[in-house]
């Protein structure tokens, strides 16, 4: 008798336990990123349990294409602003088991977006915690900081919501980041809303048409750019000066670890 308690208590535990890793929380972001005078400001969700996260954009429901403002500023010199459109939503799935993060990002081929699946391996910012204190809304929150991939970064957490999730690849604090921002305040994150316990299905990784790794998707960033200042260039009289502006001039990450 004492055996079959003990089993049944231990497959409670084993319920409770499994129940609780499956627990969806949600976490809702504004980003702001900034282009010289302009700002991009975006709204972003992380789903996050104990195992893996999702963080997405949530998506403005765009055709794929892109569009090429022209502003005149004098006779000889043009100012072009390139805007991505994409129906499809910028991801980033974590995944502490597997130690994978897997992105869907996007290359300009053709004059459409398409879709990219990005591996790498998990490498967590190395944050420095600090003893500096103060309360943003309702959380009493702890300053850290840290370098990673060419920007420094000031974060403000909250130990009130455990998790080692964070907005974009800031990961590896012992609670949920309230506040983050670069020294530059070129790449801002703060939290708007927080839910508990969300009827949440859909904590996986996303899907796109072609997979690379981070080096590869990299490499292809750089060549991509490099066909849409030759083919803007071929637009205009020789001679003509202009200045390009994408979301690629001021990039989260301005280096990597190779």
């Amino acid at each position: 008798m004492k055996k079959r308690i003990l089993f049944i208590l231990f497959i409670a535990f084993t319920i409770n336990t499994f129940s609780q890793n499956q627990q969806v929380r949600k976490a809702m972001y504004v980003k702001i990123h900034s282009f010289g005078e302009d700002n991009k400001i975006d709204t972003l969700d992380l789903y996050f349990n104990n195992e893996k996260s999702l963080f997405i954009q949530l998506s403005k429901k765009k055709q794929e294409k892109i569009k090429v403002d022209e502003v005149k500023e004098d006779n000889n010199k043009l100012k072009i602003r390139i805007n991505p459109e994409t129906k499809d939503s910028h991801t980033i799935y974590t995944n502490l088991k597997l130690k994978k993060i897997i992105s869907r990002e996007f290359i300009y081929e053709n004059g459409k977006a398409v879709s990219y699946i990005v591996n790498e391996n998990i490498n967590k910012p190395k944050w420095t915690i600090t003893n500096d204190y103060k309360t943003i809304d309702k959380f009493k929150c702890r300053k850290a900081i840290t370098s990673f991939r060419g920007r420094n970064y000031v974060a403000w957490f909250t130990e009130a919501i455990q998790t080692t999730f964070a907005p974009w690849k800031l990961s590896g604090l012992p609670g949920l980041i309230v506040e983050v921002s670069d020294s530059t305040n070129s790449i801002q994150f703060y939290l708007i809303k927080y839910e508990n316990n969300i009827q949440f299905k859909g904590v996986k990784s996303p899907s796109g048409k072609k997979e690379v790794s981070l080096k590869q998707y990299a490499i292809l960033k750089k060549k991509e750019s490099k066909k849409i200042i030759e083919h803007l260039k071929s637009r205009f009289p020789r001679g003509s000066t202009f200045t390009v502006e994408s979301l690629e001039t001021n990039p989260l990450e301005l280096s990597y670890e190779w």
